[in-house]
């Protein structure tokens, strides 16, 4: 885990293939930038914006309209569901991308509880 100012980067590579679990738990309230290669990720309780991708496998974004004000979100082979705003996408390169009526101030790390 790398920190410089309010930005964290984690990078995570190596370990097994199988039955790998790992949780990241992050702010509620933080701007989210994630790049996955396969596996299944499911994105919840962020209060903020979200871009993420996933190359292959099954993607969860939880993306409650009065919660950010601009989600993208893609697979390039899976599945990809966001139920709050009735996305359900199965198949090759599935992408959404919505823009919300949130204006999130965002507190900097050293005020927020978290745990990395």
């Amino acid at each position: 885990m790398k920190t410089s100012g309010d930005v964290g980067d984690l990078n995570i590579s190596g370990g097994p293939h199988n039955e790998f679990k790992i949780e990241v738990e992050i702010p509620k309230s933080c701007k989210l930038y994630l790049r996955i290669m396969a596996g299944e990720v499911e994105v919840t309780g962020i209060r903020g914006d979200k871009d993420v991708e996933l190359s292959f496998g099954e993607l969860t974004v939880e993306a409650n309209p009065e919660d950010y004000a601009h989600v993208d979100a893609s697979v390039y082979s899976g599945d990809l569901d966001a139920e709050p705003v009735a996305i359900s996408k199965g198949g090759l390169f599935r992408s959404f991308e919505k823009q919300g009526p949130a204006n999130i101030g965002f507190m900097p790390m050293s005020e927020q509880e978290s745990s990395c």
